[in-house]
């Protein structure tokens, strides 16, 4: 991959990170199942993340991303909310699963 394909999943994970910083204070999005596949799938490409300059702004963001994400503590059976009738959001609009998937489209396939 070209350092600007690396520049980009790394301002994709930074995106991810910023989604589910904000929603982790929400009260049904923290509890869940949508949140707790969405940090799996982050902490799961944070893997195979490409090194960035430490010091530099992309390893900053980068490292912040790691930092956070993987500090995220997942309750152990989370509730489909929508599937329950807690979540208001319109139909198949989840912040959360779009961010996941805006990461994915900027991935190149191999």
């Amino acid at each position: 991959m070209s350092q600007k394909d690396d520049i980009t999943l790394v301002r994709g994970i930074g995106f991810v990170a910023g989604i589910l910083r904000s929603q982790q204070n929400d009260p049904l999005c923290r509890k869940c199942k949508s949140y707790r596949v969405t940090t799996e799938r982050a902490k799961k490409a944070l893997e195979a993340m490409p090194e960035m300059p430490e010091g530099s702004e992309f390893g900053k963001m980068l490292s912040d991303a790691r930092s956070f994400i993987s500090s995220l503590e997942l309750i152990e059976e989370p509730v489909p909310q929508r599937k329950v009738g807690a979540c208001n959001f319109p139909d198949k609009k989840c912040a959360v699963k779009h961010a996941y998937k805006v990461f994915k489209e900027l991935v190149p396939e191999d």
